[in-house]
């Protein structure tokens, strides 16, 4: 995809266009720029901080003109209590999100607080998290970053991902985090894909 500027910083679609000016008065190639948890409303997976990136569909077709594709960041892990952690609930007949052995969503610490994490092991969770990507590229992204899907908690389980002792559909044969930790990543990147 050649040359690509992104990671925490790009506080603005101004400091987008700014840190894209400085490549081309510089004559530097830039293929990407990539936006952190720093362009979304209160580091929330799938939202828009409005009033630093007010128009990001333009800020997206201004950079597509210049040859610049401008790339979103995608956690996995969902603020407890918001839209998209209700809409999750709703999927399937447990909902969209890890569970511990007593059917509790398990719950870890990450950017915006307290979240939980969509268990891509489900094919009915692949197929709802994919559908979200649908807002990216009417946004004008042409790509995403998928971080922070190890899957990563800041929380003190022993590990910084989520307990031995969660639960995972694992296409329905079930199972705990110790059988579904290696293949969280592909789980996220497969309901993107598909």
């Amino acid at each position: 995809m050649g040359y690509q500027d992104g990671g925490v910083g790009f506080g603005s679609g101004a400091e987008v266009r700014r840190v894209v000016a400085g490549y081309v008065s510089r004559g530097l190639p830039l293929s990407a720029v990539h936006l952190d948890i720093d362009h979304y409303d209160g580091h929330r997976v799938f939202t828009v901080d409005r009033e630093r990136f007010p128009d990001l569909s333009g800020l997206a077709r201004e950079l597509s003109d210049q040859g610049v594709r401008l790339v979103s960041i995608v956690d996995p892990a969902v603020k407890t209590g918001d839209a998209l952690h209700d809409a999750g609930r709703e999927v399937g007949p447990r909902g969209a999100f890890v569970r511990d052995a007593a059917g509790e969503e398990v719950r870890g610490e990450v950017w915006p607080g307290e979240c939980v994490y969509p268990d891509f092991t489900d094919p009915a969770v692949r197929e709802w998290w994919g559908g979200l990507y649908e807002e990216r590229l009417k946004q004008g992204f042409a790509g995403v970053w998928h971080d922070m899907n190890e899957p990563v908690s800041f929380a003190p389980f022993g590990d910084a991902t989520l307990p031995r002792s969660a639960r995972h559909s694992l296409e329905g044969v079930g199972g705990d985090h110790r059988a579904a930790h290696n293949v969280y990543a592909l789980g996220t990147a497969r309901a993107g894909w598909e």
